[in-house]
């Protein structure tokens, strides 16, 4: 009889993302997400995942990449919104560079 492990998957909790505003539009996510990944040294792609209200369940690193790239596969970037139950979300990336337009490889 040949043996198949049974595994289970689990959202593990880090420290909370705090902001007193509430999150009601990509706006106010940009800025209370770029509170906190403004100061990073790379580039870090980040997923917040969202009830069926548009309320944030929770937020997640989905890739952390050099200075000028990031590279998620849409596996890593739908991966906590599957394991949240979302009905929602939301992608961003920092600039490290502090350069806000979009690259070539933003806008593919």
């Amino acid at each position: 009889m040949e043996k198949v492990n049974q595994v289970s998957i689990r959202l593990v909790k880090e420290r909370p993302l705090l902001s007193e505003e509430q999150l009601t539009s990509p706006e106010k996510v940009a800025m209370v997400v770029g509170d906190y990944i403004r100061n990073i040294d790379r580039e870090v792609l980040c997923v917040i995942n969202f009830n069926s209200k548009l309320q944030p369940i929770n937020f997640n690193l989905a890739s952390i990449g050099a200075i000028n790239y990031a590279i998620a596969s849409p596996r890593e970037v739908l991966k906590s919104a599957i394991l949240s139950n979302a009905a929602n979300m939301m992608i961003l990336h920092n600039h490290p560079s502090n350069i806000l337009e979009p690259s070539k490889e933003d806008i593919k």
